[in-house]
């Protein structure tokens, strides 16, 4: 409930009657009344001003004591019945009340303001009833919501209700609160974005502060814990590592494009025209850049990963048959089926890849038949990943088919030639290769190939490139991490890795505050000692 027009409701005799009965000095008093003494107010609008005007009750606008002395006058409505149900702020009064049943608070709250009502047409003060908000808590689904009447006024419930800037709904999860400042912050986000474009955008100290309000927002943690303790808590880096990770992604994201692509031909395309003789009058000899070792940002972004072979855009190929249904039998069982099905004189291709912990990425094949191994090869490939390896396996025991990928796609490409000059093919995935005789082979012979010595000249996959950019930007992490984290925080040798998901976190004795679990280093601002 809201008072209306709350200053101008204050008298003066019945302010000094209050202070009184509630037992203030005599002097602060009579000062209080010499406040409120002889006071005049005048209008002004644009140039005119209307002559001083006399005024009899009211406390004056602006100013700091008005609203103390307000609280004052006021005060008797907190010592009416149920005065542990009711507390306010400045000219807001609320009233809670529970009960059993809807029905039993509704009652009790309609007879708490009449009884406020009738105190205020005692005292001269108003309730205004258009800003009079009634909010029912339960916890049932859709219970009913009867309406409490001000006066001759009838108050409707709402879903949400404002107080004191907290939104609350009826089930009190605060979920309407998180929205409505979820919707705030991102207007603001938009704003930034809005200035942001490929060319300009805001200076590197308000990315920061953006990411820094937002990363203390969803953490549990003091407010004088260092900057990089949050930054290694919430698994989030500086918007300048940031910024840094999406520029080594881009390069791989544009080395996948077809290369007649306009991206493509913008990055690789060279000056055509001659340098001039001689430097323009018009521009200095400091900042003059020769047009032929010019490079534009694509370019520059081009070069930042060593080039691949970039895939074709090809058209989506579609398989004649239907797919098979998702395996629900083990491993083992599985393959013994599929083994026991095939006909004699069926040709088995088992192939695999392997990576050693070094890079060195293998591949091996084996061909089976009626039981009996034919054919078996191996070899290395160069900067590539096991996925890599295991299409360069399959094309070369001929066995895949199906839509290339755009890693290795010369030898999805290859694949599906065979598979299709060669009649019927079918593929299939085993999961896992204990106890399969021919799985084992190929398995072996994949980490024979990375035993080979790399073959001169080789390109590397997109596969690696794009792996080689996400690591470039975790080791950045990690390298900002060993640098910036506090004197303390440096024996704990935490690191600088993601955090795991809650499912998969080990629970811990320590106390869990109520907006979600903490690490043990988070309690401290400065652990001088790990305690496990």
């Amino acid at each position: 409930m809201d008072v209306q027009r709350a200053f101008d409701t204050v008298m003066r005799n019945r302010l000094i009657l209050r202070l009184r009965q509630q037992g203030w000095p005599s002097h602060l008093v009579r000062w209080a009344g010499s406040f409120m003494q002889d006071r005049s107010a005048a209008g002004r609008f644009q140039d005119v001003t209307t002559p001083a005007s006399p005024l009899r009750c009211g406390l004056a606008q602006g100013s700091p004591v008005s609203p103390i002395l307000f609280a004052l006058y006021i005060a008797p409505i907190y010592r009416l019945r149920n005065s542990d149900g009711r507390f306010g702020y400045a000219d807001d009064t609320a009233i809670l009340r529970t009960g059993r049943t809807l029905e039993e608070t509704t009652a009790l709250t309609s007879r708490d303001m009449r009884e406020l009502l009738t105190w205020g047409a005692a005292n001269g003060v108003t309730f205004d009833p258009d800003k009079t908000e009634v909010m029912h808590f339960s916890r049932k689904k859709d219970p009913s919501r009867p309406s409490i009447f001000q006066g001759d006024t009838e108050i409707i419930p709402g879903d949400t209700m404002r107080w004191l800037g907290l939104w609350l709904d009826r089930k009190l999860s605060f979920k309407a609160h998180v929205d409505e400042w979820s919707a705030k912050a991102r207007r603001v986000a938009n704003l930034l974005k809005g200035i942001a474009n490929t060319k300009q955008g805001p200076e590197g100290r308000s990315r920061h502060t953006v990411l820094r309000y937002a990363i203390r927002a969803a953490l549990p943690v003091w407010k004088t814990t260092p900057i990089p303790a949050m930054h290694r808590e919430a698994g989030t880096p500086p918007a300048s590592i940031a910024l840094a990770a999406q520029q080594i992604c881009f390069p791989a994201r544009l080395k996948s494009l077809d290369g007649r692509h306009p991206l493509v031909k913008r990055a690789s395309r060279k000056p055509s025209w001659a340098p001039p003789t001689r430097t323009p009058s018009s521009i200095k000899r400091h900042w003059f850049v020769d047009p032929m070792t010019f490079q534009s940002r694509l370019q520059r972004a081009e070069q930042l990963l060593p080039r691949c072979h970039r895939p074709t855009l090809l058209p989506r190929q579609y398989a004649d048959t239907e797919a098979s249904l998702l395996q629900t039998a083990n491993k083992a069982g599985t393959a013994d089926d599929f083994l026991k099905t095939a006909a004699a004189a069926t040709l088995i291709v088992y192939s695999d890849g392997s990576q050693l912990p070094n890079g060195a990425v293998g591949y091996g094949f084996a061909v089976h038949r009626d039981k009996q191994s034919l054919v078996q090869g191996a070899g290395r490939l160069g900067p590539s990943e096991v996925f890599d390896a295991e299409a360069t396996g399959a094309m070369e025991a001929s066995c895949l088919r199906g839509n290339p990928a755009h890693s290795s796609q010369d030898k999805f490409t290859k694949i599906r030639e065979l598979a299709s000059s060669h009649g019927n093919v079918r593929v299939r995935w085993i999961p896992g290769y204990t106890n399969i005789p021919g799985n084992e082979e190929a398995d072996g012979l994949a980490k024979a190939g990375c035993l080979q010595p790399e073959p001169p000249g080789v390109m590397p996959s997109l596969a690696h490139l794009r792996r080689l950019a996400r690591q470039q930007s975790r080791d950045a992490f990690k390298t900002w991490w060993s640098t910036e984290a506090p004197e303390s925080y440096k024996p704990l040798n935490l690191g600088s890795h993601k955090l795991p998901s809650r499912a998969c976190a080990p629970k811990g004795n320590a106390p869990q505050p109520p907006c979600g679990e903490i690490s043990p280093w988070r309690l401290r601002r400065l652990p001088r000692a790990f305690q496990s």
